[in-house]
């Protein structure tokens, strides 16, 4: 699975380019669930209010937390 994401301004410039690759959805999902469980428990606080995991972790976290050769991110 590639997943690839763009950011910029319409009718603008390409200012961000971000590319996922993984084995599967599902192995994607089973690596970050498991990384983001790891990095609340070493937190030793609950992070009430979050509603998406993004509001707590950056890709970059999950990824380097998951240290999987089989996730990862490269950006442009």
């Amino acid at each position: 699975m590639a997943l690839t994401a763009e950011a910029g301004i319409r009718g603008g410039e390409r200012t961000s380019v971000v590319h996922l690759t993984a084995p599967s959805d599902y192995t994607a999902t089973a690596l970050a669930a498991v990384a983001m469980a790891r990095e609340l428990l070493d937190r030793r606080a609950p992070d009430y209010g979050a509603v998406f995991p993004f509001e707590l972790f950056t890709l970059e976290q999950i990824v380097s937390r998951v240290g999987s050769p089989k996730l990862q991110i490269r950006h442009e």
